[in-house]
């Protein structure tokens, strides 16, 4: 079988990437491909072809241990002897190993951060990312739309595999045609230019949009981009789907959402009650001092701050007293014909 990162990258063709060899049949992993697959499939791989040729791969026959694993191609050799090392089970997982982990490291990233605050406001999206397949898609017309959030897509459509072959790379989101022999991709944005915003900056509680750029030009100067409008939605049951795709050049893909509302601050009901605690505790502490330690007579003016205190209250008196003063008044404005 072929392995998994052959199967979602376009540069598995040759027998390097695609054949069995030393590495069975996980051998792209060796290759510049494993650019292309995710860090947790290539790490997936590596485990599973680990147990089966490493140590599945040896076993003991008559007391004695025996390699069973086929020998490496041409090209694996060359690789191994330019790193001057042997062609043992071990020594081969070590470079597999050693190798992927570099590619990884160096190559660009296929998801970001699936979270953004405004404020004190917080949105998680991070339950949208689709790390398998199948991505979301859409339809317009003859025109599919396939496209993950905050990450490359599982799979390479076919399309694009078509028109492209192995040059096809990994996307947020693609524009493909494939109808009457006619076959059409086109790379909708590029997973490193997300930029996020709010739907409206009067109104940051109907949702956020998120922006990716950088896609196939449209006209020659103009790239393609595509702009997620998280709406939000509370009545909308689970992290729902997107639901329309608007535009020709710069798309636009509305999306209903509960997790598209913003998570406000918690305040903790405990921390208020501590405070007023703490406050009381003062006042009798402040209390007991002034009348046992400064001989002050046991009354409102041995209370800490009690000019304050009672100047704040009476503040409060004429806030209340002033509205219940008020609502005659409104009554009379409202009702001019009401004593008549």
């Amino acid at each position: 079988r072929q392995p998994t990162c052959c199967l979602s990258s376009p540069g598995c063709g040759d027998s390097l990437h695609c054949q069995e060899n030393q590495l069975g049949s996980h051998a792209c992993i060796l290759g510049s491909v494993c650019k292309e697959a995710s860090p947790r499939a290539i790490v997936s791989q590596l485990s599973e072809w680990a147990v089966t040729n490493v140590f599945a791969g040896m076993h003991r026959t008559g007391g004695s241990r025996k390699e069973t694993t086929k020998q490496p191609q041409p090209a694996v050799k060359n690789m191994l002897s330019d790193a001057g090392m042997g062609q043992t089970p071990g020594r081969v997982a070590h470079a597999a190993f050693m190798s992927c982990l570099f590619a990884v490291s160096t190559a660009a990233p296929n998801e970001h951060s699936c979270s953004w605050s405004y404020g004190n406001l917080h949105w998680d999206l991070t339950p949208l990312i689709q790390h398998v397949p199948p991505d979301y898609s859409l339809t317009r017309g003859a025109w599919r739309f396939d496209v993950n959030v905050c990450a490359n897509t599982n799979r390479i459509p076919p399309a694009c595999k078509s028109e492209y072959g192995e040059t096809a790379r990994l996307a947020p989101g693609y524009q493909t045609l494939m109808k009457d022999g006619e076959t059409a991709c086109y790379y909708m944005g590029n997973v490193n230019t997300a930029v996020w915003g709010l739907l409206d900056e009067n109104k940051p509680e109907d949702g956020v949009k998120l922006t990716y750029s950088a896609g196939t030009k449209c006209d020659g100067s103009t790239g393609r981009s595509m702009e997620y409008h998280f709406i939000c939605d509370p009545q909308v049951e689970g992290p729902g789907q997107p639901v329309t795709v608007a535009g020709e050049c710069r798309f636009m893909i509305i999306w209903q959402s509960q997790l598209a509302c913003p998570a406000y601050p918690a305040y903790s009901p405990l921390l208020a009650l501590w405070a007023v605690l703490l406050l009381a505790l003062y006042l009798i502490v402040g209390f007991a001092y002034n009348v046992l330690g400064n001989g002050m007579p046991p009354s409102l003016s041995a209370v800490p701050h009690s000019a304050a205190l009672a100047a704040l209250a009476m503040l409060c008196g004429e806030c209340v007293g002033g509205r219940k003063g008020d609502a005659p008044q409104e009554t009379t404005r409202l009702n001019p014909t009401a004593d008549v």
